[in-house]
């Protein structure tokens, strides 16, 4: 089934609470970065407020069209024939049940034969919820972040899916739901290019020691804040050019929809050893050490070991 989103179109979406602005958002779609992964992500032109920022980037947690969720809970495509049983299925009280067993019910898993296909989409749409929540909660933790390492967010804004023919028909509609719903947010439009695209056409390598610096730098303001970034990749890390920043230019990290949070009971022992198994330093310093050096650069990186004395150990146990 096609994406209703498409160059040129315009989207009429709504934000609320403590954000730059909140009411109706309109905005023009001028560039899809595709393909699409966990979100929809385009850039775009905002043409309401006026007081917004003439160019961003929306984000859209649209589990309909983000293929590699799809693909990696083994879920097809999104079609007409799903959307029909989807549609069926909020309408009934089974889709809120499903959802609070979801949520609520430790115990609740997905059966042998699998989940129907209305239950899987239901279950792809609270994922969708889920990391919606991560990135937003991200944000408000790195809020005095925003603009240098991480971007801007602008609005949280919600977009409604609702199928016309069920807005008209009074009588059949069931009320709002957030099954019928698409959480996305704005942001601030950074121009650049990745880490992943490092090489002598995007940065002079005389910077190169600098930018990985300052990556592995923000790495750890996460990491301070007890966040874990378990989706932490070069290509999810932008440069761009400033000539304030250290080697002339700046670094941020996007994509926050996979990071977990250290619970309040989470032991040292268990948080540390999360931490040291993912390793996020290294996704940055040592992936670019070795990348870099087919270039013939020799990065100087050595790991802060951090988080060693949590590493797991032979006969060790988790507690």
């Amino acid at each position: 089934m096609a994406s209703p989103y498409k160059e040129g179109d315009r989207l009429t979406l709504y934000t609320e609470g403590e954000q730059t602005f909140w009411g109706n958002l309109q905005v023009r779609i001028g560039k899809l970065y595709q393909p699409w992964t966990l979100s929809c992500v385009m850039e775009v032109d905002v043409l309401q407020p006026t007081t917004s920022p003439a160019r961003a980037i929306l984000k859209l947690y649209d589990w309909r069209f983000a293929a590699q969720l799809r693909k990696d809970k083994m879920i097809d495509p999104w079609t007409t024939d799903y959307e029909s049983a989807y549609i069926d299925f909020v309408r009934s009280s089974r889709a809120q049940d499903f959802l609070d067993k979801l949520r609520n019910d430790d115990d609740f898993e997905e059966p042998e034969e699998g989940w129907d296909i209305a239950e899987n989409e239901t279950y792809l749409h609270d994922l969708c919820i889920d990391m919606f929540k991560a990135e937003t909660t991200v944000y408000t933790k790195l809020q005095s972040y925003q603009g240098t390492q991480i971007p801007r967010l602008f609005a949280l804004a919600t977009l409604s899916i609702k199928p016309l023919y069920l807005e008209n028909d009074v009588d059949s509609a069931p009320p709002d739901s957030e099954l019928f719903q698409v959480n996305g947010i704005l942001l601030e439009l950074i121009p650049g290019f990745t880490l992943a695209q490092l090489d002598e056409d995007k940065a002079p390598h005389t910077s190169w020691q600098a930018i990985v610096n300052q990556a592995i730098q923000t790495v750890h303001i996460l990491s301070d804040h007890n966040i874990l970034n378990e989706d932490i990749r070069t290509s999810n890390i932008l440069i761009t050019p400033d000539a304030h920043a250290q080697g002339g230019y700046r670094v941020i990290i996007i994509d926050f929809a996979q990071c977990r949070f250290r619970g309040e009971d989470e032991s040292d022992l268990k948080w540390g050893r999360a931490k040291w198994s993912q390793d996020e330093e290294g996704a940055v310093g040592a992936v670019m050490k070795a990348r870099l050096k087919k270039f013939g650069f020799n990065l100087k990186y050595e790991g802060s070991m951090r988080y060693l004395e949590w590493a797991e150990g032979e006969g060790d146990e988790e507690s």
